[in-house]
């Protein structure tokens, strides 16, 4: 079964391995998480969007493993917020998102089965640069990996896409369907390791502001160090792990910088 593990904010590159890893951590992981050679945007200005995305990730048996529904903020100062739900097999539980504030220069890390976040500091330049190795982000080099095929790949949703295949290895393949006009937005992807594959697909794009609040915690969330996090999230449910142990020291790592 492929996973595509969703990112805590942590800058840590990342093969096609990440696609094999565990259920749990897949859920707890963002669309993020994906850092590959790109051609850096002059500048993280951008379109701003709101676009909702459907994941779902089959077994080699061709059976519906895991399936989610990811709502992904881009705004005009480059700043980006992302919320998911998981809709199989454990129907509409929210999971974690992510926040990464280019004004405030904050990543933000959202727990809503305990109403957590986990507030990590950042300088501008760190933001950036992290930012900017995201393939979600930009526009791909086609040099590593190579891109080995690139095409018109039609009209998503009213926008014109650019077709792409690229492999990682002889058996990971991925295409991709990108819009040029939002630096390369995903609206299609299709990745396949061996007989197992994942699809997502762009259901909506509303180009304008998302609102501010989303860079924001809600109201009722508290503020908590990555271990409480891991250990209130274990006892909410039934001793199931969050991050793991070495996301988990990363995440230690990570937080205590500037505190």
């Amino acid at each position: 079964m492929i996973i595509n593990p969703r990112s805590t904010h942590t800058a840590v590159l990342r093969g096609v391995a990440v696609c094999l890893m565990t259920a749990l951590l897949g859920a707890v992981m963002s669309f993020l998480s994906t850092r590959r050679p790109v051609r850096a945007a002059d500048s993280r200005a951008s379109i701003p969007f709101s676009a909702v995305m459907v994941q779902s990730r089959f077994s080699p048996e061709g059976k519906l493993a895991w399936k989610e529904s990811q709502e992904y903020y881009r705004f005009s100062d480059g700043s980006i917020a992302e919320r998911a739900t998981q809709l199989y097999p454990e129907k509409d539980r929210p999971l974690v998102g992510d926040v990464y504030d280019l004004q405030r220069n904050v990543d933000l890390l959202l727990e809503p089965i305990t109403k957590s976040v986990i507030t990590m500091k950042n300088t501008k330049a760190e933001q950036v640069s992290f930012l900017e190795g995201l393939w979600v982000e930009n526009c791909p080099d086609g040099e590593e990996p190579p891109i080995e095929a690139s095409e018109p790949g039609g009209t998503i949703l009213g926008y014109p896409t650019t077709h792409i295949t690229v492999h990682f290895n002889p058996g990971v393949k991925e295409e991709d369907w990108m819009a040029p006009k939002f630096r390369c937005f995903f609206l299609k992807t299709i990745l396949s390791v061996h007989s197992s594959h994942n699809e997502t697909v762009v259901t909506s794009l509303v180009e304008g502001e998302p609102p501010r609040s989303l860079l924001s915690a809600p109201d009722d969330y508290v503020e908590r160090a990555p271990a409480e996090v891991e250990k209130a999230f274990a006892l909410a449910r039934g001793g199931a792990e969050l991050f793991g142990a070495r996301q988990l020291e990363r995440l230690k790592a990570r937080y205590a910088v500037g505190r």
